[in-house]
């Protein structure tokens, strides 16, 4: 499976939200 960069700053961002969320 391949990557992008883009799909990496979403996942990123995604996971940012995440964890501001659960805190």
């Amino acid at each position: 499976m391949q990557t992008n960069d883009d799909d990496s700053v979403t996942y990123l961002n995604l996971n940012k939200k995440i964890k501001r969320d659960l805190s």
